[in-house]
């Protein structure tokens, strides 16, 4: 008989980011992680939730860690422990994405030696490219070999998949008027994946983009000029700032520049917004 049938669940929560060796990334993906934990944390006069200590894994930046219920009652739960949040990350970390999940199950399970482990991943990528349909799935299935099958991992779908994202770009063009709107996006070189971005630039009004591939981003910026727009606004579809969001800024300037009678406006990335911290919670409850 399985002495573990009958034990309560106690459920985690790893938010996978990409990870980058910009300082700024791993602050704002850490914050993220923060608010995202404090949205969901149930803190109606519930004797049994109290804050936890931020933990560190396999020597990386302190993880947090803390407790969700009240907006998540789809999963799956025995009991009223208090759960835990981690991030974790698939570049740019000392450890491999699976050990990071094997070393935040076992470190869990070992301080919770009578509960069953539910473990939920939510990958917190935007777009359906190779590191969210290869990599991360390779990772997994190493962690899930190397756990057995005590611990289940389940992963949600990814952050760019909610159609929520739909209303927070179009809360942002809505509070700085513009004449045209560019959705700007890394853009694959792959058969058909830019698709979905494409799909949503339409949805929201905007042109779309790429930086990586054509139609690129000084070739919109000139059809907007062409056709008599002189107020243009340029959404970065990225989740956080860094090198590429730099690199925008500095070509959006060399542009300005370039032509005085045209106003561009380049807009800030996602970010830990209290919008997109709600689509996590989301995600996390289906």
């Amino acid at each position: 008989m399985n002495p573990l049938i009958d034990l309560p669940y106690l459920s985690i929560y790893i938010l996978i980011f990409h990870g980058s060796s910009d300082g700024r990334s791993r602050t704002a993906s850490e914050a993220l992680t923060n608010r995202f934990r404090d949205r969901v944390a149930y803190r109606q006069q519930s004797p049994w939730v109290t804050d936890k200590p931020a933990v560190s894994v396999g020597g990386s930046l302190p993880l947090l860690e803390g407790s969700i219920v009240s907006n998540l009652q789809a999963v799956e739960m025995c009991d009223r422990d208090q759960p835990f949040v981690y991030a974790a990350y698939l570049e740019c970390h000392s450890l491999p994405l699976h050990q990071q999940i094997e070393q935040i199950a076992q470190q869990v399970q070992a301080e919770n030696p009578l509960k069953k482990i539910s473990l939920r991943l939510l990958p917190v990528f935007l777009l359906p490219g190779v590191h969210l349909l290869e990599d991360i799935p390779a990772e997994i299935a190493q962690a899930q070999q190397l756990l057995g099958d005590q611990i289940m991992l389940e992963v949600t779908a990814h952050l760019g998949s909610h159609l929520g994202l739909r209303g927070l770009l179009s809360e942002r063009m809505l509070s700085l008027p513009r004449e045209a709107w560019i959705l700007l996006a890394h853009g694959s070189r792959r058969l058909n994946a830019n698709q979905p971005i494409a799909a949503l630039a339409d949805d929201v009004g905007a042109t779309i983009a790429y930086w990586s591939t054509s139609p690129n981003l000084e070739s919109r910026l000139q059809d907007c000029l062409s056709s008599g727009c002189k107020t243009i606004g340029v959404l970065p579809y990225f989740l956080f700032p860094g090198g590429m969001t730099d690199a925008i800024a500095h070509s959006i300037t060399q542009f300005d520049q370039s032509h005085p009678a045209l106003k561009v406006t380049l807009t800030e990335p996602l970010n830990a917004s209290a919008g997109l911290v709600d689509l996590l919670v989301d995600l996390a409850g289906e």
